[in-house]
């Protein structure tokens, strides 16, 4: 089965550098998964924008809250890089809820997002629950499409 590529109409081809990959098993989908979410949460935390980069897949999509579609790596790291500047008194916690397999190589994951305060790490803000279609590409797990980070 071949891997599938996001586009703002609908899914089609397969993603440049994907190869179906028999072997992954949902456990191995599941950890990616969670060690991707918990990159996503270290980036945040330190401000780093390089791994905030490697975490999503060249031709990603991002819905931003607003509800403007974000097309590709660099438009989505630009607008997150922005963000920075309004997260600088809180952190975000991110928690693999549940994931669904789509193929042996992509999934669709629910990760709970928590706020929290720098200085004392009280829950501070609205949780939320964001989807993300995730894929193992290149030999690493990264974002294709989500709404929101």
């Amino acid at each position: 089965m071949s891997a599938l590529r996001f586009t703002s109409a609908s899914y089609t081809g397969p993603i440049r550098g994907t190869k179906p990959c028999n072997l992954l098993q949902p456990a191995s989908i599941q950890l990616g998964a969670s060690q991707l979410t918990q990159q996503m949460q270290h980036a945040f935390f330190h401000r780093d924008l390089k791994l905030m980069t490697s975490c999503f897949a060249e031709e990603a999509v991002l819905v931003n809250i607003l509800g403007q579609r974000l097309h590709g790596r660099d438009a989505i790291c630009r607008y997150i890089n922005s963000t920075f500047v309004d997260w600088q008194e809180d952190w975000l916690s991110y928690h693999l809820e549940h994931m669904t397999p789509l193929t042996d190589n992509m999934a669709v994951v629910n990760v709970q997002q928590n706020i929290y305060r720098r200085d004392d790490n009280r829950l501070s803000g609205v949780s939320s629950s964001l989807l993300w279609v995730v894929g193992f590409i290149v030999g690493k797990w990264q974002i294709l499409a989500c709404n929101a980070v």
